[in-house]
């Protein structure tokens, strides 16, 4: 007798988990990413190709991550364009994309897609922010993806370029 409740114990716990899982909100079914160690995003991304040390802040680091994912993403990221993080005390603060795009080539940005890619999971949100500047043949954009993750971008003549997802209280939910 013994035995068998345990059995159905064990049956019942296990399945607990596996429901539990199906239904886990979006948040938790992704992955952290910013303000997260190397060794964790090296999980995520693989090893870093390159790392640079900046030279007016010995305690920021530029990681430099294949960006072949990047290209099957999204097909018109240019072969030059890099994908990288930006690491400030050996946590992530910026992930960036930087297309590198030639004069005859175009690349366009899509946001929800990138976050996707990072976190793992679809951006609770889409708002776009007013941003004052640009200028001449470019275009500044800010939107908040929700969870705390605004990003930023510059469209101009040969498409999208300096994007970056951070972090920004004025994403946090409850949103408006």
């Amino acid at each position: 007798m013994k035995q068998t409740q345990v059995t159905l114990l064990t049956i019942l716990s296990i399945s607990y988990l596996l429901i539990a899982g199906w239904f886990a909100p979006p948040a938790l079914a992704g992955r952290y990413v910013l303000n997260q160690t190397p060794q964790t995003i090296q999980r995520y991304f693989g090893r870093p190709l390159k790392i640079e040390t900046s030279a007016t802040n010995p305690k920021q680091k530029t990681y430099f991550y294949s960006a072949l994912p990047i290209r099957r993403l999204f097909p018109t990221f240019p072969v030059q364009g890099q994908f990288g993080m930006t690491y400030v005390n050996d946590r992530v603060r910026t992930i960036w994309l930087s297309p590198r795009t030639p004069e005859n080539g175009n690349f366009s940005y899509n946001p929800k897609a990138f976050f996707n890619y990072i976190f793992g999971y679809q951006p609770p949100i889409f708002k776009q922010l007013q941003v004052s500047g640009g200028h001449e043949g470019f275009a500044d954009y800010k939107a908040c993806l929700g969870d705390g993750v605004i990003t930023t971008y510059i469209e101009y003549r040969l498409g999208t370029d300096q994007i970056s997802l951070t972090y920004d209280p004025v994403c946090e939910p409850p949103y408006k």
